[in-house]
């Protein structure tokens, strides 16, 4: 562990750090579910913020890691510090909304609100047509020394991810993630995941989250790309129609 982590500072310090930053953000924010019993929508303000701080870290330090692979140094210093200002932007602004008690997201009580709603569409649009790049890289340079498994599932992943970045637009237009009913019912532990009716975001995250299970499942469990291409077609597949299913309002629970 600690040299993998040595191989992540080497790489790019700030966004290194940037992952250490945000674990300890997280952690704040789960004190703060404990110590502060302020809610937003019928849940704690601070788990919001909580789970967007983590996935900045895993963001980022996936990405810190893939980067390690491709030639293009001035270029992947630069895609650093991207993501360090577009997500720092957005995880201040998440948690600045949940200290007053209100909605950071899909909030249009004011003129301030609504722009700032905006920019962070704008902010991660930047981010994932980013990611996007770096995902064509994969495809442009042979990268021979990496298993070929492997390297197809940090390429699967990342366009995978890319797709499922975008499909969360679905919920900024209807500006709520529930289908069938309003934001804030009954939802599982910790996620919040509707119990009752349809909710993007569970596709959301399966799919985004592709970008760190193909190239795990690729390199550690099924090393010939036929058995992975198989794997990442039934996962993808089970993505669309758990994101079908939450459009026809139904519950997956």
């Amino acid at each position: 562990m600690r040299a993998t982590l040595e191989e992540l500072r080497n790489e790019h310090k700030p966004l290194y750090y940037f992952g250490w930053f945000n674990i300890i953000a997280f952690v704040l924010c789960l004190l703060g579910m404990i110590f502060i019993k302020t809610q937003v929508l019928g849940i704690n303000a601070y788990t919001k913020p909580s789970k967007f701080f983590i996935s900045a870290t895993i963001f980022s330090w996936t990405m810190l890691w893939y980067l390690r692979y491709l030639p293009t140094k001035k270029l992947n210093k630069a895609f650093g510090w991207m993501v360090i200002l577009l997500f720092g932007f957005e995880n201040i602004y998440i948690v600045l909304q949940a200290s007053r008690g209100t909605l950071s997201h899909f909030n249009t009580e004011s003129s301030f609100t609504i722009i700032m709603f905006m920019l962070m569409g704008i902010a991660i649009s930047i981010l994932v047509a980013w990611t996007a790049f770096i995902g064509c890289q994969f495809f442009y340079f042979k990268l021979k020394e990496l298993p070929k498994a492997y390297l197809w599932g940090i390429r699967i992943g990342i366009v995978t991810f890319v797709i499922f970045s975008f499909q969360a637009f679905e919920m900024a237009n209807q500006l709520q993630h529930t289908v069938g009913a309003n934001d804030g019912g009954e939802g599982i532990p910790f996620l919040n995941w509707s119990k009752h009716y349809g909710d993007l975001r569970i596709a959301h995250f399966i799919g985004i989250h592709a970008l760190q299970v193909f190239p795990f499942v690729g390199y550690y469990i099924l090393k010939k790309t036929w058995l992975l291409m198989l794997f990442m077609a039934v996962y993808i597949t089970s993505c669309f129609l758990v994101y079908y299913n939450a459009l026809a309002g139904n519950s997956i629970f």
